[in-house]
């Protein structure tokens, strides 16, 4: 028998730690579940280190671009910085944590990226920032590439114009729900 909404019943099963389990009884019982620091895996680890790292970066960026220029916009690094909270969220977040069982929120996940934090990222150009909190020796390394009119800065101006990245993302898209493609990423 179907519950009604308010009640928020979830067909999902959750171990409160004593060995039992029993269905979440309302949106507090989905969210408490996760545990921000109760990771399991490997993967989930090497996520998690991951995404601090660049979280890490970013900052020692903020703080080297604030120090040399007064003139960064607030507005930017705000936009940027939510992206990065985003990214947290969806990649170590409940949601990460559900995607697994629950295709809806699965497909939360990857939209939340594709739609959301890649177009935040690519307005506000977030490469200077990330650039300048790596350590001095690379930074040179890094930005080589992007600097003045090299091959590699006309490419990513050609693939980030909305004409082209909108072709690549449905490329994309379609590719990776290919079964054959999709099947040979869970191996």
């Amino acid at each position: 028998m179907l519950k009604p909404f308010n009640t928020f019943y979830v067909i999902y099963f959750f171990d409160h730690g004593v060995g039992h389990k029993e269905p979440a009884q309302g949106f507090w019982d989905f969210i408490s579940a996760w545990n921000f620091l109760h990771i399991e895996s490997l993967n989930g680890i090497i996520s998690l280190a991951f995404v601090s790292l660049i979280v890490l970066i970013y900052f020692s960026g903020v703080v080297r671009l604030f120090n040399r220029s007064n003139q960064i916009s607030k507005m930017r690094v705000s936009l940027i910085s939510l992206a990065l909270f985003l990214l947290i969220f969806v990649l170590e977040g409940p949601i990460d944590y559900y995607a697994e069982e629950m295709f809806f929120i699965h497909m939360i996940q990857h939209l939340t990226l594709m739609i959301v934090i890649a177009p935040i990222l690519l307005t506000v150009n977030a490469m200077p920032f990330f650039i300048w909190g790596t350590p001095k020796f690379l930074r040179s390394f890094i930005a080589k590439p992007f600097a003045g009119n090299s091959s590699t800065k006309r490419v990513l101006s050609l693939v980030t114009r909305p004409r082209y990245s909108l072709i690549l993302y449905i490329a994309n898209l379609y590719f990776w729900h290919i079964p054959y493609f999709y099947n040979l990423t869970l191996y």
